[in-house]
């Protein structure tokens, strides 16, 4: 068995006639040779992505037709990368994250941790206990929420949409009306940005 030092040219996906989720590539080996086949260890987590610089394993020298491969830990980040999706985990937190579809999201074996780039839907847990949701959309399904105890802070732009059946939010202005007036309430609040 040989190992070489490689450079991830090419993801093999389905224009290839292969599954992308089985991480194949093609790498080429500095004074080796371009376009070999690689595999990766069953371990391999994180997305390849072009330009990785890999560890390879040749596991038929004769005919040059197996390797496997491994990617370098080149930066500080520990997680999950695949499919414009990743779970990172720091010391302090924990976040799983969705990026955009033209988001580059990979490090380029930069020193960095991780470019300057932000999930557009995350959900971070702290250390400290805090949870920190960002995203466009957020439905809870269930047939009992139970919110026990704490604060419901909105922006100063939030309000409540009336509804025929009414509900807990008052739809109101900041003035209370006078006694006797019917109240108009709502189930549901819109928060402004």
């Amino acid at each position: 068995m040989e190992v070489y030092i490689g450079v991830i040219t090419k993801l093999l996906g389905e224009e290839d006639g292969k599954d992308p989720d089985l991480y194949q590539v093609e790498v080429d080996i500095p004074e080796r040779g371009k376009g070999f086949k690689a595999f990766p260890l069953r371990g391999e987590v994180d997305e390849p992505r072009v330009g990785d610089i890999v560890v390879l394993r040749e596991l038929d020298p004769e005919y040059h037709s197996y390797y496997l491969y491994e990617k370098l830990k080149e930066n500080k980040f520990i997680g999950i990368r695949a499919r414009g999706k990743k779970i990172k985990i720091t010391k302090d937190e924990i976040e799983i994250g969705v990026y955009k579809d033209d988001d580059i999201w990979y490090d380029m074996n930069i020193a960095d941790e991780e470019p300057t780039l932000n999930c557009f839907a995350s959900i971070r847990i702290t250390n400290e206990g805090e949870v920190i949701i960002k995203a466009n959309k957020l439905t809870l399904n269930g047939e009992t929420i139970n919110i026990k105890g704490g604060t419901l802070k909105l922006g100063s732009r939030a309000k409540a949409i009336p509804s025929a059946k009414g509900g807990p939010f008052w739809c109101g202005g900041p003035v209370a009306p006078k006694a006797g007036t019917p109240n108009i309430s709502g189930n549901t609040l819109q928060v402004g940005k």
